[in-house]
């Protein structure tokens, strides 16, 4: 239940502030695809206050069919695919790195690769470039006039200092540049490229690996899709993980969501970023008592409605 304006402002502002920690930065889908979502919501009857159309569940005897049913398929599938996907990038920069007349590999890519692939998106662009940068160029500021009256030790630990600082002070936040720029004073190979150690390896390096990701997200959206989708109509769903999504989305732990923390759910739910727009029109459809905010029971009528939505659009392609 909604309490006085005064209060309801400040557990705005909180569930703000505290939606504004989310590792993931978020860009709005462009607006055509934003509106063919809600066209679409109203050919399935949601949004515009009559029943959603359910999915047809199919049952199968067939033992690849129930397999595929299984609720922790997605997350497994999608784990396994961003292993590959890691191992396969990482991979390929170490190759072109052999054969390129400029660096391009530096140890700490391998954990540059982990934090790329790890989430359904990589980290926004700007913190892996800028954020690279900044401690790299810290790194070989305290080699080039520190190193000549201070231990390795104590520049190496200066540049680290100082990519953490960076860090804090802009918001571009990329953990694996810290590490880059130690290896850039630790190291005597990559120590005597100076400055052009800011892009090659440190920058370039991270680039093409956040270029590798981006292209698997789309396949790994499209494969969780169709594999959300099976489940849907198998009539199998995890409720535990609703539940899971539901506590983890509620931060006053008041048990309810608001309209920004439902958005941050539908995004755990569904493996991908969903409007504002669409999750308003969804909220506005399963908020019974329209307080502008849902419980369990409302949260879980909210993805429903939106898996309909996809059961619909995925019968209109196969017809």
């Amino acid at each position: 239940m909604t309490g006085p304006g005064g209060q309801q402002k400040n557990h705005q502002a909180g569930t703000a502030r505290q939606l504004h920690s989310i590792a993931t930065e978020v860009d709005a889908p462009p607006s055509d695809s934003m509106e063919e979502e809600l066209r679409q919501l109203k050919l399935a009857g949601i949004g515009n206050h009559t029943a959603a159309v359910e999915p047809q569940i199919v049952r199968s005897n067939n033992v690849w069919d129930s397999w595929l049913a299984m609720p922790w398929v997605p997350d497994v599938v999608d784990s396994a695919i961003a292993a590959m996907g890691a191992g396969c990038a990482l991979l390929f920069v170490s190759s072109l790195d052999g054969i390129s007349p400029v660096r391009l590999y530096a140890a700490p890519l391998a954990s540059s690769v982990i934090l790329v692939f790890a989430n359904m998106k990589p980290p926004p662009l700007k913190n892996v470039l800028i954020g690279t940068a900044g401690p790299a160029f810290g790194s070989v500021v305290c080699h080039t006039l520190l190193s000549q009256f201070l231990p390795v030790v104590v520049t190496r630990s200066l540049s680290v200092a100082i990519s953490l600082v960076f860090f804090k002070f802009t918001g571009f936040f990329f953990p694996p540049a810290a590490a880059i720029a130690a290896l850039g004073v630790d190291n005597e190979t990559f120590a005597n490229l100076s400055w052009s150690y800011i892009l090659f390896p440190a920058v370039t390096g991270n680039a093409l690996l956040f270029g590798l990701a981006t292209l698997l997200s789309n396949v790994r959206e499209e494969i969780r899709a169709v594999l959300t989708a099976r489940q849907w109509r198998m009539g199998t769903r995890d409720e535990k993980l609703i539940q899971k999504i539901f506590e983890r989305c509620d931060l006053d732990g008041g048990g309810t969501v608001d309209l920004n923390e439902l958005n941050v759910g539908m995004r755990y739910l569904v493996g991908k970023d969903v409007s504002l727009e669409l999750t308003k029109e969804l909220m506005a459809k399963v908020d019974a008592d329209g307080d502008g905010s849902l419980d369990l029971n409302e949260f879980t009528g909210v993805l429903d409605a939106y898996q309909s939505l996809q059961a619909h659009e995925r019968s209109q392609k196969t017809a």
